[in-house]
């Protein structure tokens, strides 16, 4: 059976699946930028001399830098439910763009409450876009390169994290959020090339 499989495979775009991998990744990108942005933003917010008119309370902080680890969870349990339903590819492009919206409201967030919600919605998006991500590439990925695939998947968020943690340093708190979501945004002027993947294909009955 793997030989067959395999053998099916051999007339298959390795050109095509690079690319398609390669888009698929960047949404994981943004998500490990994502998730360094407390750390990034929480010693200008706990700066009286800020300029921003927000400074935290230590109470403050401590929901600030947490909420980002349980909302994961919930997009988590929610992906479940749209890549069932929707497909894998719509799941990435609306998690890009909810990433993207509460990249916006962290930007632009004149209060605390305002910034918190920004951080929910980044939250959930990324809990959300990791498991889309790894089950695309899985299901599009050739059986020999279907390891290789797998270990970029882990690789790319964690590689995010410290491009965020790194020019994230340099830049102004304001200014950091959209910097962080660049790759998103490049996934979605591409994604159109994407097309979805052949078990959901085969599921909605599409060929």
């Amino acid at each position: 059976m793997e030989n067959s499989i395999i053998k099916n495979q051999e007339g298959a775009s390795r050109t095509k699946l690079v690319f398609s991998t390669f888009l698929a990744l960047l949404p994981g990108f943004t998500g490990g930028a994502a998730i360094s942005y407390a750390a990034v933003a929480l010693p200008f917010y706990l700066d009286p001399e800020n300029g921003s008119g927000m400074v935290m309370t230590e109470d403050q902080a401590s929901w600030f830098v947490s909420l980002n680890s349980p909302m994961q969870m919930v997009g988590n349990l929610l992906s479940g439910i749209l890549l069932d339903r929707f497909g894998r590819k719509p799941t990435l492009i609306g998690s890009s763009l909810v990433v993207i919206l509460a990249s916006a409201i962290l930007s632009f967030a004149p209060s605390y409450e305002v910034l918190l919600a920004g951080c929910l919605l980044n939250g959930s998006a990324v809990g959300c876009v990791r498991p889309a991500i790894g089950l695309y590439l899985s299901e599009i990925s050739l059986v020999r390169w279907r390891g290789t695939l797998g270990s970029f998947n882990a690789l790319t968020p964690n590689a995010g994290y410290l491009y965020g943690i790194m020019v994230g340093s340099l830049l102004p708190v304001r200014i950091f959020p959209w910097i962080m979501v660049g790759p998103s945004i490049v996934f979605l002027i591409f994604s159109w090339t994407l097309y979805d993947t052949p078990l959901w294909y085969m599921k909605v009955g599409r060929s």
